[in-house]
């Protein structure tokens, strides 16, 4: 076990890294938020990868939790846990040569008994294996849909060609074929949890685990996920180029803008907003123009999406003219 989570927290490390990077690259690329896959708010691509940064940190420290779960031994235990027959000394002289060897320290479960019998452990860890790959899984399927395209998608972001691409579409083809294989690899990370749970929950009485059922799980889903993050980090992540000016003029037409106005005049003035906007065609940010409902430099800074995507920008936006609030 250990073995498999030193792998797993080694491309991870990577994989963090590389969304850092690119979250600190992409920090200016505005674009378009979703919930429930409709217009939002406005938000940064670095903002949505840094997101997955900070997700997939908090794996790190729970996996990293894990390691030290590993480092117990049942050994002169015998058969339950009751020590019968072990000879003296056994205990301490196997975990000192295991130590030795491994380089950590290993050492005997406080309750012998409690070790023979234990499923809890490799159960956590794997639920833990399963939690991040949830994260890579999410991470490769908003790339794709916001790579979907070229023309007919999403098309917020592209990617680049290679010196071997054959034609114009095949970075995007390359990609998305990519992204499938990792989404591929984290389905197959939650399908052998059903391996370890059912391997696990199938050993009776005084002995936990009832075959070797578990552990093949375990070792699959570190390779499966290994391989998924290392795609990410090493192919996809580095190939991301943002269609910057599109994104943009995407968050800036939409008409969930109107919530601006709605967070200063309540709702009624907001949907008036949103209504003209629909019904002309234009931005929020002329609606409310052509509604004269604030002075057009307020509209202006209100609805310029630079400060949308800011927590401190907004707070300051609120207190600056906190005087026009009607709610």
């Amino acid at each position: 076990m250990w073995e498999q989570v030193t792998k797993i927290l080694k491309s991870l490390n990577s994989l963090i890294q590389e969304l850092e990077r690119t979250g600190e690259e992409f920090s200016d690329v505005i674009k378009m938020g979703r919930t429930g896959i409709q217009d939002a708010v406005p938000i940064t691509l670095g903002q949505q990868l840094n997101a997955f940064a900070q997700g997939m940190k908090r794996s790190k420290q729970r996996l990293t939790q894990e390691l030290h779960n590993c480092n117990h031994s049942c050994l002169g235990g015998t058969a339950v846990g009751t020590g019968m027959g072990c000879l003296p000394g056994f205990r301490a002289k196997v975990n000192k040569h295991l130590s030795d060897v491994l380089g950590r320290k290993i050492e005997s479960y406080g309750d012998l008994v409690d070790g023979m019998m234990a499923i809890d452990d490799l159960i956590a860890c794997h639920g833990i294996i399963v939690a991040l790959s949830a994260q890579v899984w999410k991470l490769a399927r908003d790339l794709r849909l916001m790579s979907s395209g070229p023309e007919s998608g999403l098309c917020e972001i592209s990617f680049k060609a290679d010196k071997n691409c054959r034609t114009p579409l095949y970075p995007q083809r390359y990609a998305s074929n990519s992204l499938e294989s990792v989404i591929a690899a984290c389905n197959h990370v939650a399908a052998n949890n059903s391996g370890v749970l059912y391997g696990l929950k199938n050993g009776w009485l005084d002995l936990g685990a009832c075959s070797s059922i578990p552990l093949r799980s375990i070792i699959d889903s570190s390779d499966q996920l290994v391989a998924a993050m290392d795609t990410l980090t090493k192919k996809v992540l580095p190939s991301i180029l943002p269609n910057k000016e599109f994104c943009k003029r995407m968050a800036e037409s939409s008409v969930s803008n109107s919530t601006m106005i709605s967070t200063i005049f309540g709702y009624e003035v907001g949907g008036k907003v949103a209504h003209l906007a629909l019904e002309k065609n234009i931005s929020c940010r002329e609606a409310a123009k052509e509604l004269n409902i604030l002075p057009e430099e307020i509209i202006n800074e209100l609805f310029d999406v630079s400060n949308l995507t800011n927590p401190d920008n907004m707070e300051r936006l609120f207190e600056k003219y906190k005087s026009y609030r009607k709610v």
